[in-house]
């Protein structure tokens, strides 16, 4: 007895820590062993070792119990779920959108020649000479040449509008809150968040078989046997059983919620 309780207390070592935790994952021993860096060409031997290593298959079990959900914890998560709605993760937010106005060709002109002439004036006072007065004679160039085609196009049409831009409109948008969304997901709450082409998928879950099984197996649910037709609560105590037992028992929650996903 004393031995045994030597070794379940015997302290974990870094590769075996991140073994018990990434086993509790799936409950595959290879894969643990390979994502806590053991050597990739004895992984299945070195998983199998570590199971059969008392510190760590206490470990093992007690990691397990950590991830296991209680019964206060399982009915919250079940009335969490229920009264889930998506709305509550989506935030109401102001943003600026731009605008654009119609304006008269003629105006645009006259703004354009406005700015030429600003540009001229500003080259006198600066006195700009060698690259600054090429670089400043170039966009003057630019704008003339704009301008000149906008004539020529106000000739053909005389009334001829543009659209140009505006002052932004300030409008109210939903958008959703990721935080809020990440949160709900590592609790439990929701099902899927799936990122695409189009937007951020969001997937709640229905009536949940899995969370329902593990109620009752904490025993919130009561059952009736078919044989007896008495109510019977089921309600297992984990330090009672087995290593294969706790296998078997985690694995059934597993398979529950994988086979719902």
């Amino acid at each position: 007895m004393a031995e045994e309780s030597a070794n379940e207390q015997k302290k974990l070592t870094g590769k075996e820590q991140r073994f018990v935790e990434e086993y509790c994952v799936d409950f595959n021993a290879t894969r643990a062993a390979r994502v806590a860096k053991y050597s990739e060409r004895s992984a299945t031997e070195i998983g199998y070792e570590n199971l059969r290593k008392p510190h760590i298959l206490n470990a093992i079990k007690v990691r397990l119990e950590e991830l296991s959900l209680g019964a206060p914890e399982t009915k919250k998560l079940i009335s969490d779920i229920a009264k889930s709605d998506i709305n509550e993760f989506y935030d109401i937010v102001e943003v600026e959108e731009p605008a654009q106005v119609e304006k008269p060709l003629i105006e645009i002109i006259y703004e354009l020649e406005e700015e030429v002439a600003f540009e001229e004036e500003f080259a006198k006072r600066a006195e700009l000479i060698d690259e600054a007065l090429k670089s400043h004679l170039s966009q003057q160039q630019t704008r003339k040449l704009k301008i000149l085609r906008l004539q020529m196009q106000l000739e053909r049409e005389p009334l001829a509008i543009r659209l140009v831009p505006g002052p932004p409109i300030k409008k109210q948008v939903a958008e959703l809150n990721m935080v809020k969304l990440v949160q709900a997901k590592e609790k439990g709450r929701i099902k899927a968040i799936k990122p695409g082409q189009f937007g951020t998928t969001v997937e709640l879950y229905p009536a949940d078989t899995a969370l329902r099984d593990m109620a009752k197996i904490h025993g919130l649910f009561v059952e009736k046997t078919e044989s007896t037709n008495i109510n019977q609560n089921i309600n297992f105590d984990i330090s009672k059983l087995s290593e294969q037992e706790i296998q078997a028992y985690y694995k059934a929650i597993q398979k529950n919620i994988n086979d719902y996903n």
